[in-house]
């Protein structure tokens, strides 16, 4: 099937998009004659995001029960 709208053809959009994406690719340094490596390199950036977030998130934690812990440390002084 194609389509035609405003006298551009589905295969032309096609061509338009796979040029435009290589670019892009290219551009920001992946091999694109290796399509496993860019997959994995993805896989990992997406893995070292997750990571950075836990992390983040470990810290909040650990910040917070710290100057809880102080808070509390500072009220039982002054009790006793």
């Amino acid at each position: 099937m194609t389509y035609e709208v405003k006298g551009i053809k589905r295969e032309d959009v096609r061509l338009i998009v796979r040029e435009s994406v290589q670019e892009t690719l290219g551009g920001l340094g992946f091999d694109l004659s290796r399509k496993s490596d860019i997959q994995a390199d993805l896989l990992y950036l997406r893995a070292q995001r997750q990571r950075m977030e836990d992390s983040r998130h470990i810290l909040r934690k650990v910040v917070l029960s710290t100057l809880v812990g102080g808070v509390l440390v500072m009220m039982l002084e002054r009790l006793f």
